[in-house]
């Protein structure tokens, strides 16, 4: 009497403890919602699938009395865990890296939890059972709406409560919110552009608007470095649900098709700055841009880049 819908599926790369190098699972979230709809509330499930490789035996047959077996490589999917998540349907899920420990986050209801894959020890019949164990949570306030994940900083996107910028610390295994966006607004779609040693947090609210923060503590409108200082703004006039990031670069170099003439193009840029050396040329900045592409709901595309 339970139907289950799949509200949000994400791929995300994890390594056992048995085998770091070889071992690929592919994350899968769900949403269930029951057939008394409102009257219950509604919940999801985790799913983790190994990847494993394999052959398929062909048999090649090039005249009447000869054949010829062949094998294929192939891979499959194994369900090897499966977690239920009664905070709400999965909404998000994304994967962290810290300390060469690969560590599933998820996002479910108002909260965000940190999931790590390997044996527990549950008794002396089930020594040595692997599954997935929550090492670390956050508390949102309302509806967590997407997750964006680098280094080991996240942006949590709320979807009724604006930005929040975490970083999850190894040492003690907690997610610590450095700083938010005091400003109730629903938020679609986020996203980050950097360029050189500056970034900023670029989102999409529900009256169709790019706003841009940065995580600045030093400056005076940061209240200490609690809150992110928005630093622009641009009203788009219509909705996007994704914004994705993407590695710029420099179009000089681009367009160049030889070695002599990405000489050129490097040096008919701006000079380096102070400490790179004065004798490669070109602006290292623009090699170490990030922008970020968007598609809307009435099948446009755009790109948000830095040019300064």
């Amino acid at each position: 009497d339970v139907s289950e819908d799949v509200e949000g599926v994400g791929g995300a790369e994890t390594v056992s403890s048995a085998d770091p190098v070889n071992t690929v699972f592919v994350a899968v979230g769900t949403g269930i919602v029951d057939q008394d709809g409102e009257d219950i509330s509604s919940k999801g499930r985790v799913l983790l699938f190994q990847i494993v490789k394999g052959t398929t035996e062909n048999v090649i047959k090039k005249e009447e009395d000869d054949e010829q077996p062949t094998s294929t490589p192939n891979a499959q999917l194994r369900l090897v865990s499966e977690k239920d998540v009664l905070l709400g349907p999965v909404t998000s899920l994304s994967r962290i890296t810290c300390d060469n420990k690969h560590r599933l986050v998820v996002g479910a209801g108002a909260e965000v939890t940190v999931e790590q894959w390997g044996s527990v020890s549950n008794g002396a019949t089930e020594s040595g059972l692997q599954r997935l164990t929550q090492v670390g949570f956050f508390h949102a306030n309302m509806q967590v709406q997407d997750l964006l994940i680098f280094k080991n900083f996240l942006l949590l996107c709320d979807a009724y409560d604006s930005l929040h910028f975490l970083v999850w610390r190894e040492s003690d295994k907690s997610l610590t919110l450095l700083a938010k966006d005091y400003d109730p607004t629903p938020v679609y779609a986020t996203g980050l552009i950097s360029r050189g040693g500056a970034m900023a947090f670029v989102c999409h609210d529900d009256r169709q608007n790019f706003q841009w923060f940065q995580y600045a503590p030093k400056d005076g409108a940061s209240r200490g470095g609690n809150k992110l200082v928005p630093r622009a703004d641009f009203h788009l006039g219509c909705t996007t649900t994704k914004l994705r990031p993407h590695w710029c670069r420099s179009s000089l170099l681009v367009h160049s098709s030889t070695p002599g003439s990405t000489l050129v193009s490097l040096k008919n840029q701006d000079p380096s700055p102070a400490g790179f050396g004065g004798n490669t040329g070109g602006r290292r900045e623009d090699e170490s841009r990030f922008a970020v592409h968007y598609g809307t709901c009435d099948g446009s595309f755009g790109t948000v880049l830095p040019v300064s």
